[in-house]
């Protein structure tokens, strides 16, 4: 088997699971948005008059995951092209960025602010491990042809 079409079709599956997030995403986010508030406020009764206010929150926390899983995507790629040191920098850049900033968002906003450094963190690890992901899949298929 040629190394071109391992790649094509290796594109094609990614692009297929991105397209399963995005609209898995799409439809927790909708859920969240009608159902989050009103089914926390029954399991938790004694806070529902501070759910309400949360509605945000829980929307970025949803949004975080769905980071997540993009960012597992590359992550695994990167494990199959035996780029661990990547994956390493990713984290040790997101940690440092986490440790500089999360305190200074939950004093600004509280869990609002959680949630939103929660969020970026998540878009930053994602793109770490996409630009890394694509450098070297950039580089691996110019080694292909």
């Amino acid at each position: 088997v040629d190394g071109s079409y391992i790649i094509t079709r290796d594109i094609v599956a990614d692009v297929e699971h991105f397209a399963c997030i995005a609209a898995l995403t799409v439809l927790a986010l909708g859920g969240a948005w009608l159902l989050g508030i009103p089914v926390l406020s029954l399991l938790y009764s004694n806070l529902s008059y501070a759910l309400k206010s949360c509605r945000p929150a829980l929307l970025l926390i949803i949004l975080g995951g769905a980071l997540n899983a993009f960012m597992n995507l590359f992550y695994y790629s990167l494990i199959i092209m035996k780029k661990q040191r990547l994956i390493l920098l990713g984290y040790g850049l997101t940690a440092l960025l986490a440790v500089l900033f999360s305190d200074g968002f939950v004093i600004w906003g509280g869990i609002f602010g959680g949630a939103l450094i929660y969020v970026l963190l998540q878009a930053a690890l994602t793109a770490v491990f996409a630009l890394s992901a694509g450098m070297v899949f950039k580089k691996k298929k110019g080694e292909v042809g």
